[in-house]
C-alpha cells in the first residue's frame, strides 16, 4: 500500500513528527509525485528566497491551475511570465495603495467592533472568525466592486465564504489524486466524480457570482478596482478571465527537476531550535519585534519570525493584512475587554489552543465562542 500511496496520508503532525527524525529537509513520496519538505527557516530562506529564480515555479494541481486559474491565468497558480508581472503590476495592495483605504478599513473595523459588542450582549457569546471573515470580505467588496455585505445572514457574505471555503477544499493536495496516481486517474474520477464536481463549482457558483459582481459593479458610478482594471485592460492586453482571476541542487542534497518544494508552516512554527518551548502558547515571545509585516517577511532568516506570507513570490496582500489586524485590534483591546463563553451552568469555557483543523490547503485553529464586554473606561 505504501508503495502506491507513498506518504499522501500523512497528517501534518506526521509531518512535523518525520523532521524529528529524518532532520530539516527530507523528501517524501506523494504517489508517484516527490516533494521535499523544509522545517527550518534557513533552508527555506535560501531555497525560496534566494534561488526564488530557479524554484518560483508552481506546482501542477489539476483544480487550481485548469480550474480556479483557468488554465493558468490570475496571480496565483501560474508561472511567472509576461502575464503574470502585468497582473502583479496591476494590483492595488502595496502600502500606499492600502493607505488610499484607511478609511474604508477604520469604518469596516468600527462596525464589526460594535458588532462584537451587540452579539454578545444579546446572544451571550459570538464566534470570532465568522465576524473577522466578514470584516475582510467587505474590504474587499468595497475595494473591488464599490458594495458590501449587509451583515453575517447576508446571502452575499454565505456565498463568499461558501466560494472561499469550497475553493481551499477543492485545491488541497489530497483532493488531487489523478495528478499524484495518474495511473488510477480515470478510475478515482468515475469512483469520485471529482472533476464533476469541479466544473459544477467554477461554471455554475463561482465565476457566475464573480460576473454577477462585476457586471453591477461596471454599471455603477462608484469607482472600484473593476473599472480600474477595465481601463487599463487594452494596454495590458487583459482578457475578461484575466480580470476575473485578478479580483535544483541544493548543498549535499539533491532536488530532481519537477520536484515540489513546501516549506512546513505547521513544522517551521514549532522549531525547537528557533523557538524555546515551541508547543507552549507563548505571545509574549513576539513582544520585542516591532518591524511592520511587509519588513519582517523579508528579513534575513536568522531573525525571520512570520511565515504566513510566503517566501519569493510572496503574497501582495501583506500590507492589507496588517493594516486590517491593526484597525480591528487596537478597537477591540481599546473599547472591550475578552471573555471565554460560558456554558449552560455558567461556567467559562476556554478556547482550545493546542487543537487545529485542517481545511484543505491549510490548517486553522478551532472555533471558538468569546464575549467581548464594554470597557467601563474606554482608551478610543
Amino acid at each position: 500500500m505504501r508503495f502506491v500511496w507513498g506518504h499522501m496520508l500523512c497528517a501534518h503532525e506526521a509531518k512535523q513528527s518525520m523532521s524529528h527524525v529524518l532532520g530539516p529537509i527530507f523528501r517524501i513520496n506523494m504517489g508517484v509525485k516527490s516533494w521535499v519538505i523544509i522545517s527550518d527557516r534557513h533552508i527555506a530562506h535560501d531555497l525560496l528566497a534566494n534561488k526564488g529564480a530557479v524554484t518560483a515555479e508552481r506546482p501542477f494541481h489539476f483544480f487550481m491551475i485548469k480550474y480556479y486559474a483557468l488554465n493558468g491565468r490570475g496571480m496565483t497558480f501560474t508561472s511567472p511570465d509576461q502575464r503574470w508581472k502585468r497582473s502583479r503590476a496591476a494590483e492595488s495592495f502595496s502600502w500606499k495603495g492600502v493607505e488610499q483605504l484607511a478609511d474604508i478599513i477604520e469604518s469596516e473595523a468600527d462596525r464589526v467592533v460594535e458588532q462584537l459588542q451587540q452579539d454578545s450582549t444579546q446572544n451571550g457569546s459570538v464566534n470570532m472568525v465568522e465576524h473577522a471573515q466578514f470584516m475582510s470580505l467587505n474590504i474587499i467588496l468595497r475595494l473591488c466592486f464599490g458594495i458590501r455585505a449587509k451583515s453575517v445572514s447576508d446571502p452575499l457574505f454565505k456565498s463568499l465564504v461558501y466560494t472561499v471555503n469550497t475553493t481551499v477544499k477543492l485545491g488541497a493536495p489530497g483532493a488531487d489524486l489523478g495528478t499524484f496516481l495518474p495511473a488510477l486517474s480515470k478510475i478515482i474520477d468515475i469512483a469520485f466524480r471529482k472533476e464533476d464536481q469541479m466544473i459544477d463549482f467554477i461554471y455554475k457558483c463561482r465565476n457566475p457570482l464573480f460576473h454577477q459582481l462585476i457586471q453591477e459593479a461596471r454599471d455603477k458610478d462608484i469607482d472600484c478596482l473593476t473599472k480600474y482594471l477595465y481601463s487599463i485592460k487594452e494596454n495590458n492586453e487583459f482578457e475578461d478571465d484575466d480580470i476575473l482571476l485578478f479580483l535544483v541542487a541544493y548543498k549535499d542534497y539533491f532536488i530532481p527537476k519537477g520536484t515540489v518544494i513546501m516549506a512546513n508552516t505547521y513544522s517551521l512554527c514549532r522549531n525547537p531550535n528557533a523557538y524555546n518551548s515551541p508547543k507552549e502558547f507563548k505571545p509574549e515571545r513576539f513582544l520585542e519585534d516591532l518591524r511592520p509585516l511587509s519588513i519582517s517577511i523579508k528579513a534575513p532568516a536568522e531573525s525571520r519570525e512570520n511565515y504566513m506570507f510566503g517566501w519569493g513570490r510572496q503574497c501582495p496582500g501583506v500590507h492589507l493584512a496588517e493594516v486590517e489586524l491593526f484597525n480591528v485590534w487596537v478597537r477591540i483591546l481599546a473599547t472591550m475587554t475578552t471573555e471565554p463563553g460560558l456554558d449552560e451552568n455558567g461556567r467559562p469555557v476556554y478556547p482550545n489552543l493546542i487543537g487545529i483543523r485542517d481545511t484543505g490547503l491549510n490548517v486553522v485553529p478551532l472555533e471558538s465562542q468569546l464575549r467581548f464586554i464594554k470597557r467601563p473606561v474606554r482608551l478610543l
